[in-house]
């Protein structure tokens, strides 16, 4: 399958947004989005986001969930726990997810990678990292040059 990167960015955010202390998020198909605390019983939350709804629609199942384990085994999410077909409880992003995530939050600064990715034409996740840093390392330049 065909690595894509906007899927990955979306898994990030979507784990970030919807995982916490003791509370994993989980992601079955046919669509439906629940957290699991281990504190107390599954819970649905009081209003599924219409953008998370529209994110992964975009995907069919076979290309979230294999987008879900790359990120597992490229080490920017803990390990995922498989209850059954197309259902998986995720716990949270590790620190290097974090990191990264840092770096394409933002649309814009995920715009500019973006190009990068198809001015090189390289979409690994080595370039996207890449390319990611440099977005940041010249935003800061510039800032630290307009205190000048």
């Amino acid at each position: 399958m065909r690595l894509d990167p906007d899927c990955i960015r979306e898994i990030l955010l979507y784990v970030e947004n919807y995982s916490g202390y003791n509370v994993d998020t989980e992601i079955k198909y046919p669509l439906k989005i629940s957290y699991f605390s281990f504190s107390d019983t599954p819970e649905e939350p009081d209003n599924t986001p219409e953008e998370l709804d529209l994110i992964f629609r975009r995907y069919d199942e076979d290309t979230l969930f294999y987008h879900i384990d790359y990120c597992y085994k490229s080490g920017l999410i803990e390990e995922p726990q498989y209850l059954a077909n197309y259902h998986a409880r995720i716990p949270d992003l590790t620190p290097y997810g974090h990191e990264l995530l840092g770096q394409i939050r933002d649309d814009k600064n995920w715009g500019k990678v973006k190009a990068g990715l198809t001015a090189v034409r390289n979409y690994s996740l080595q370039a996207i990292s890449s390319i990611a840093t440099g977005v940041t390392n010249g935003a800061i330049t510039a800032y630290i040059t307009s205190l000048k």
